[in-house]
């Protein structure tokens, strides 16, 4: 299914769209089955500090992109269950786009009523 693209999101330079999975970015605000809208990144160097849909060995992420003081390339989570990715030398990165926004979509749960006794007696 085609996702039209919200104008403030292409006017901030989305390009395209990916959804969510999984509980890594909650503490950023991001929830499984959010989409974010992404404008193309070239470089790790231009989006430091940003959250980033990346390939990395062959598989899609979407995490923080940091670099810490000696140079070493970190994708970090915004969940304390889950370890920063350091990237290596050797390993495969490609930058596929930073975040400029997110969509949530809100369904509604039908909920059983409870059941409420109403012809109860005050204690006297």
């Amino acid at each position: 299914m085609k996702v039209p693209m919200p104008a403030a999101f292409r006017e901030r330079g989305a390009r395209q769209t990916a959804r969510v999975l999984g509980h890594s970015l909650t503490m950023f605000g991001l929830t499984p089955g959010d989409r974010v809208f992404l404008k193309p990144a070239e470089s790790a160097r231009g989006v430091v500090g940003q959250i980033v849909l990346f390939r990395l060995n062959g598989e899609l992420y979407l995490k923080r992109l940091t670099i810490v003081g000696d140079g070493q390339v970190r994708m970090e989570n915004a969940h304390y269950d889950y370890d920063p990715l350091v990237i290596r030398k050797t390993d495969e990165l490609q930058m596929l786009g930073e975040v400029v926004g997110c969509q949530r979509t809100v369904r509604a749960q039908t909920y059983r009523p409870l059941r409420v006794r109403t012809n109860h007696r005050r204690p006297s």
